[in-house]
């Protein structure tokens, strides 16, 4: 069975390979404001495509990997070339901002596509705004640290110290929620559901949203990562109680007012100013038409409502890189800068971390922090360069389906090289390959709420298998009905590195068997069930229900592109190969 599996997913891989390398990537019926591309077509045999990959690895064509350095029209070229029509229909999204920030200024900011299909409304990055999703998180930590940095909160305090009319359950005695754990993924919250609405007449304050779904405690402080919106919210309620104002006007007043940040906001209905100029969100019907989505609201607001345009955002990131200050303005302090910015959490000191309002990316030995953020109808990510005082924000009105991660992938094999070095096996892997074996859930899902979801939540699975004859530890990794069979090596007892890049998976054992395993920044917790169905795919929701559709607007920026890292890597590269054999065929005609 496990031979066929192998054999089955190999057969797949070549297949894919095969289909992206050798055939025109489709195109959406809407058109497009016209734009210089590439036509995506040709022949690419795998092996051209493997010994092309690892050489795309180890140098870049533009610079010497210091970001610092990049020309700003080699950016502009690179960047014109990538959101070409023909990808922005490969990925279906109708529109992308785009703006890129280096030391005190921006860099590059453009817009591509529509905002409005219907109205024929182009992409303008100085006035079009974007619903941002989860990067809303990183205002929140920033409002926390404001608040820290003045001794009016402690990062290591019971939350329950600062919520007079809320209390959060003593599930595991000793053992309190702080701050830190809440802006770290780390309370041990269960899922809530039921987060979003489409009325005026709908919505209710936060205190009382917060009050009526406090979750369950499923795991311990500090164990292990579960992606929790309920966990944001109540950091910025606590923020909301401190300041003695609601969330939103202290954010205005505090964030967005010194930076000049006119046209973002956590307003809820959504500012007069700002609303005229929103982006639609669209979904993408099954006939693959975009479909514009209902205005609809976040209840949990403070981690997830946020919304910008591409000129406003580049403010916040330049404060980031600027140690807290942007055009004179300072809203933190470059000691409380460096200190959110580094690594509060992590599950071991070799996979990616947790920082405050931030997580870890890390490419050929470069750090980068950054959020992702997603609404139904958006996809969004934030990604900061410290040490180069670069970033970048994209953002598409359309459903999230891998753009965003295409983008991350094809950008760093271009301008961020490196050498990649082959993982070594430890000695004694077969003294524990009895313990690899079994389900494992991710820890995102309503655990209380299961019986009633379970036939509509997008689950995330790992079944973990081993490969006695060489070595191997095999991960089948399934995500809305999609799985993807992957290769590790373990070069520490427990600890496996992906036997095609840097990247790392942990099992964590306890009691002679595997109770989680760490995979990036997500956690997965042993499972004795079998994934149920679901009906949800990440590219189509037309045909969900009402009241799937009301549970799944939750933001799934976390789980999402972390499971999907590999396989958007993989086509990532494949595409950026065929597009430079295009180029140099072009330049040889030429």
């Amino acid at each position: 069975m496990q031979s066929n599996n192998l054999l089955r997913n190999a057969a797949f891989s070549l297949l894919l390979f095969i289909i992206v390398s050798a055939i025109p990537l489709p195109r959406c019926s809407n058109n497009y404001p016209p734009l210089t591309e590439y036509e995506l077509s040709g022949n690419i045999s795998l092996n051209d495509f493997l010994l092309s990959e690892l050489a795309l690895l180890s140098k870049s064509q533009s610079t010497n990997g210091n970001l610092s350095e990049i020309d700003p029209m080699v950016l502009e070229e690179f960047v014109d070339d990538f959101f070409s029509n023909q990808t922005l229909a490969q990925f279906q999204a109708p529109g992308v901002v785009v703006t890129f920030v280096r030391d005190t200024e921006i860099l590059l900011s453009k817009g591509y596509g529509w905002a409005n299909i219907s109205a024929e409304e182009i992409i303008n990055p100085n006035t079009t705004v974007f619903r941002a999703g989860s990067i809303s998180k990183s205002f929140v930590a920033t409002a926390v640290m404001q608040l820290y940095e003045q001794g009016l909160l402690n990062l290591s305090a019971d939350i329950n110290d600062y919520l007079p009319t809320l209390t959060i359950n003593d599930t595991y005695p000793d053992q309190p929620i702080t701050m830190s754990h809440l802006l770290t993924h780390t309370a041990g919250f269960d899922e809530v559901w039921n987060v979003s609405f489409e009325a005026d007449s709908e919505l209710i304050t936060l205190p009382d949203f917060l009050r009526s779904n406090v979750p369950l405690r499923i795991f311990p402080p500090g164990e292990a990562t579960t992606y929790s919106n309920y966990g944001y919210a109540l950091a910025g309620y606590i923020v909301e109680l401190i300041a003695g104002v609601p969330f939103s006007q202290y954010v205005n007043t505090s964030i967005l007012d010194p930076l000049g940040m006119n046209s973002s906001g956590f307003e809820q209905p959504f500012s007069p100013k700002s609303f005229t100029n929103f982006a639609q969100g669209y979904v993408i019907s099954n006939e693959s038409e975009f479909e514009p989505m209902d205005l609809y609201y976040f209840s949990p607001y403070p981690a997830g409502s946020f919304y910008t345009t591409g000129r406003d955002i580049s403010k916040f990131m330049l404060a980031h890189l600027n140690n807290g200050t942007y055009n004179n303005q300072s809203i933190l302090n470059e000691t409380t800068i460096h200190f959110m910015h580094e690594k509060q959490f992590s599950h071991h000191p070799q996979l990616e971390g947790f920082c405050y309002g931030f997580y870890e990316y890390f490419a050929n030995d470069i750090r980068a922090i950054h959020h992702a953020g997603d609404l139904y109808g958006f996809a969004s990510e934030l990604m900061l360069f410290p040490d180069y005082n670069f970033g970048y924000f994209i953002s598409q009105n359309s459903v999230g389906n891998g753009l965003r991660d295409y983008f991350t992938a094809v950008f760093v094999n271009e301008f961020l090289p490196g050498e990649y070095s082959s993982p070594v096996s430890t000695s004694d892997f077969k003294d524990r390959m009895h313990l690899y074996t079994g389900t494992y859930w991710h820890t995102r899902y309503p655990h209380e709420l299961y019986e009633q979801y379970k036939e509509s939540i997008p689950f995330s699975s790992i079944d973990l298998l081993v490969n006695e004859y060489l070595n191997l530890l095999l991960t089948n990794i399934t995500q809305f009905g999609q799985s993807y069979l992957i290769e590790w090596v373990e070069i520490e007892p427990f600890l496996f590195q992906y036997s095609g890049r840097d990247t790392k998976l942990l099992l964590y054992p306890e009691n002679e068997e595997i109770k989680y395993i760490f995979f990036g920044l997500s956690a997965y917790e042993r499972h004795l069930d079998e994934v149920p169905p679901t009906s949800i795919s990440p590219t189509s929701n037309t045909s969900l229900t009402t009241e799937i559709s009301e549970t799944a607007t939750t933001d799934t920026s976390t789980s999402t592109s972390t499971d999907f890292g590999f396989f958007y890597l993989l086509l990532g590269l494949s595409i950026l190969l065929i597009k430079r054999k295009r180029r140099r065929n072009f330049e040889g005609n030429s």
